[in-house]
């Protein structure tokens, strides 16, 4: 049995460092960001590491746009972007868990490695003064949510925020066991089930006004590979994104016109205006390693993606995170002259 499981290691090893040419072959084939059109933003990105024993992780920032597209320069981006942002009595042991695309929201969280200290502290701020502070154990939803309003961002009301909260308890006691999303308005929520079942609710009463179902597509032995992903829209029409075994599908309703977008383009989201979409080569690479198909990373160089919609051109981000270390990604979209006007202040 040792001697099996040694070829099986070792075979996985030699493909990997044997397909490291291809891959850097493949590396070339991509764009840079400055060859984008009409890219007038900056990406926000947060990694959550696993730490060694992976009972907590710590997280890593960076800042992407025309003239940034290293993951160094990205990360020197953020720190000055925090530098100038947060006021000075906040930094240190604290970060930028949001920013709003126009740049006058910011919630800054303090992490701590220590698993028995299951609080969550965050600090509101608008236009760098300090709005409000709160402090609470780990929930689904974050404590402060800003939400957009016609062109402007603001918090979400107490009170909607409590209805949130509620219509969450709700979706699960029905069987509705995903962590739902809220769509940008903080109005909507998109719900789902393992089975397939999707469902976008108001939270205001919790009424369904589209519901949906991915079951016909999917494998009956395999539910576990149903996940929501990213979603945008009001109560007359919109789009949903969802990945099902590693496949990755836009939804639009009210029609439930089914597209199919492609592989392994974890923690996707789309720009404001639609033209650009970021993904993750994200936790293909966890599974990979786990299921002995090491070879596979030839096909996906793992990083970051940014695609331009209309032309197919891809930006590539070549990640310094190693295999399996990653826990979770996830992206933002700044406004290019908004961002900059915060950064001249």
């Amino acid at each position: 049995m040792r001697k099996i499981i040694l070829i099986v290691i070792m075979w996985g090893l030699a493909n990997v460092y044997g397909g490291k040419i291809e891959m850097e072959q493949k590396e070339s084939g991509f764009c840079s960001i400055s060859d984008f059109k009409d890219f007038n933003y900056y990406l926000y990105c947060d990694n959550a590491i696993n730490n060694e024993t992976w009972t907590s992780v710590h997280h890593e920032y960076a800042i992407w746009g025309k003239d940034v597209e290293t993951i160094d320069k990205g990360k020197e981006l953020y720190q000055e972007f925090k530098g100038q942002c947060l006021p000075k009595e906040l930094l240190g042991n604290i970060d930028i868990n949001y920013v709003s695309p126009d740049c006058k929201w910011i919630i800054a969280q303090e992490f701590t490695d220590d698993v028995i200290d299951d609080l969550r502290r965050q600090t509101l701020l608008y236009e760098g003064k300090k709005i409000t502070e709160t402090q609470d154990t780990y929930e689904i939803f974050n404590p402060v949510i800003i939400v957009k309003r016609g062109d402007a961002y603001e918090q979400m009301d107490n009170q909607i925020h409590q209805k949130l909260v509620e219509l969450r308890k709700r979706c699960f006691v029905e069987g509705w066991q995903q962590i739902p999303i809220i769509n940008e308005q903080g109005n909507l929520v998109l719900c789902a089930a393992f089975d397939g079942q999707i469902a976008i609710r108001k939270i205001e009463d919790g009424a369904t006004i589209w519901n949906f179902s991915f079951e016909s597509m999917m494998d009956t032995c395999n539910r576990v590979g149903f996940s929501l992903v990213w979603f945008s829209g009001n109560q007359e029409e919109g789009k949903i994104i969802i990945e099902y075994d590693r496949d990755f599908y836009e939804i639009s309703y009210p029609s439930g016109y089914v597209k199919y977008l492609g592989q392994d383009m974890y923690s996707l989201s789309y720009s404001p205006d639609g033209k650009y979409v970021a993904y993750s080569s994200g936790y293909h690479e966890i599974v990979l390693a786990h299921d002995g198909n090491i070879d596979e990373l030839e096909q996906i160089l793992p990083g970051i993606y940014i695609l331009e919609v209309a032309t197919g051109k891809t930006a590539y981000i070549k990640q310094d995170i190693d295999i399996c270390e990653l826990s979770e990604r996830s992206f933002l979209w700044i406004e290019e002259e908004d961002f900059e006007r915060s950064m001249e202040k």
